[in-house]
Parts: C-alpha cells; sequence; structure tokens
C-alpha cells in the first residue's frame, strides 16, 4: 500500500475506537489486530478500504485458545 494510503488507513482505526491496532510491517504491509467481538466490523472496514485503495487483504490464522 502506498505510504499516503497507510496514513489515511491509521486516521481510520484511531477515529473508530476499538475497532483494532494497526501496527505498520515494511513497504505498505499492515498489521490489524482486533477484538474477535468486532470482527464483522472489521471485515466490512477492510471489505471497503480494499476496494477503495486496490490494497490485498489476506488474514492470519487465528491463535490457538488453550
Amino acid at each position: 500500500m502506498r505510504d499516503k494510503d497507510v496514513v489515511f488507513v491509521k486516521g481510520i482505526f484511531e477515529a473508530s475506537e476499538g475497532l483494532g491496532a494497526l501496527f505498520a510491517e515494511r513497504g505498505g504491509e499492515l498489521i490489524i489486530s482486533a477484538p474477535l467481538s468486532r470482527e464483522r466490523e472489521l471485515d466490512e472496514v477492510l471489505a471497503d478500504l480494499q476496494n477503495e485503495l486496490q490494497a490485498v487483504v489476506s488474514h492470519l490464522p487465528l491463535p490457538a485458545v488453550p
């Protein structure tokens, strides 16, 4: 994702009060961590961002719960 898009996405998450935390990785890669209770809302936001920014969204596996 482009640098200016990272700033845009970060602003969305900062304004969304607890939807998720955004971590910038390398070269425009982001990791977004969110509570399971907000999963549906997060998926909707990510789908919108994917369409608007032509970003690629992939999901990491959830950690195993003991």
